[in-house]
């Protein structure tokens, strides 16, 4: 891997070295920013020419506001706003935060998370809060903002993708209901299926208890119901075409 190539290198730097693994070093940088492969039989000279090629590209860009405005995903981060506010008022914190954070997993957030847990130490108070969450948001965003500055078709193309595997991750938990209320509703000593009165005689934290309530699984069909109504217009041809040629 790029990575432990660059780390390596970093590691084996003396006053000695230096000048001979500059050219390394610089090397595995280029393509490791490139997102290219160490298979590419390119010399350091072409990596940093392709390098100065695409930064100046992104400074023009950047100089002329082109692909900066990202109208798109800010109408993407209010639906979004909107679908986790709502979780949160209903009392389902807890799928607020399984959501975001497998979103921001999923665009390639898994360092900024962890991040997170490293800051607050893995404590119990934080990874059960609304600040928690805030925080899992604020890195999503910065995550697939990163991700899709100065490209509009990369910004449709991350923006859809996210709608519809949303849509996927709630429609997938409903039709999944059932079986996961049986495996939690199993005694797997004695095979038998105990009832939901006996189940919530047991100590069981709120979170799962609410899983296995009878209102979760509407709670479910609501959920598919609100995700369209707040994104439809984002899937809409016209209102993308419209959005782009009023800016």
């Amino acid at each position: 891997m790029l990575e432990e190539k660059l780390i390596d290198i970093i590691n084996t730097l003396d006053i000695c070295n230096l000048e001979k693994s500059k050219e390394e070093l610089k090397k595995y940088m280029y393509l490791h920013l490139l997102s290219l492969d160490d298979k590419d039989d390119l010399s350091c000279e072409e990596l940093e020419r392709i390098y100065y090629i695409i930064y100046e590209r992104k400074r023009f860009k950047s100089e002329n506001k082109i692909g900066t405005e990202l109208l798109l995903l800010e109408k993407f981060k209010k639906a979004f706003n909107s679908f986790i506010y709502d979780l949160v008022e209903r009392d389902y914190l807890w799928d607020a935060i399984e959501l975001t954070s497998s979103v921001l997993k999923d665009t390639g957030g898994i360092s900024r998370n962890i991040k997170l847990l490293v800051e607050n130490n893995k404590q119990q108070e934080y990874l059960y809060s609304e600040i928690y969450l805030e925080d899992l948001k604020r890195e999503f965003y910065i995550n697939i903002r990163r991700k899709v500055l100065y490209s509009i078709f990369s910004e449709m193309n991350l923006v859809m993708g996210l709608i519809y595997s949303i849509r996927f991750d709630i429609e997938e938990k409903c039709q999944e209901h059932g079986r996961i209320v049986l495996s939690f509703l199993k005694d797997y000593k004695t095979e038998k299926i105990k009832s939901l009165h006996e189940f919530n005689n047991e100590a069981h934290t709120k979170e799962v208890k609410k899983l296995l309530s009878e209102e979760y699984s509407l709670e479910l069909q609501r959920r598919m119901y609100l995700w369209d109504k707040l994104t439809i217009e984002l899937k809409d041809h016209y209102c993308l075409e419209k959005l782009y040629f009023d800016e």
